[in-house]
């Protein structure tokens, strides 16, 4: 009984919203389809706790790697504030070609 009525929420919801998208977006109007750039990024583990931003985006420059960002991941000492390198990184690069390279 229950499942039922949370079905006839759901479809409700479904069904109102559809019903805004097409009020807002007229028939004679083709909707366009914008292409979402394909981002590479990788997930590096293992990574000395000495390690910065810099000495990353160096070694993958080395390679021959477009590094467009790199994210590096921190742990907080609940008692103190303090946050140290888990060694844990993303880095995320222009092209396709540095991907493979990478």
């Amino acid at each position: 009984e229950r499942r039922k009525k949370i079905t006839k929420i759901v479809d409700a919801v479904k069904t109102k919203k559809n019903e805004e998208q097409s009020a807002t977006t007229p028939a004679t109007t083709p909707s366009l389809q914008l292409a979402t750039p394909q981002k590479f990024s990788l997930h590096l583990t293992k990574i000395p706790y000495t390690a910065t931003q810099s000495t990353i985006r160096f070694a993958f420059l080395q390679k021959g790697c477009h590094v467009t960002s790199i994210r590096l991941v921190y742990d907080t000492n609940q008692s103190t504030g303090e946050k140290h390198f888990r060694g844990v990184a993303f880095v995320d690069l222009a092209d396709e070609i540095s991907f493979q390279k990478g």
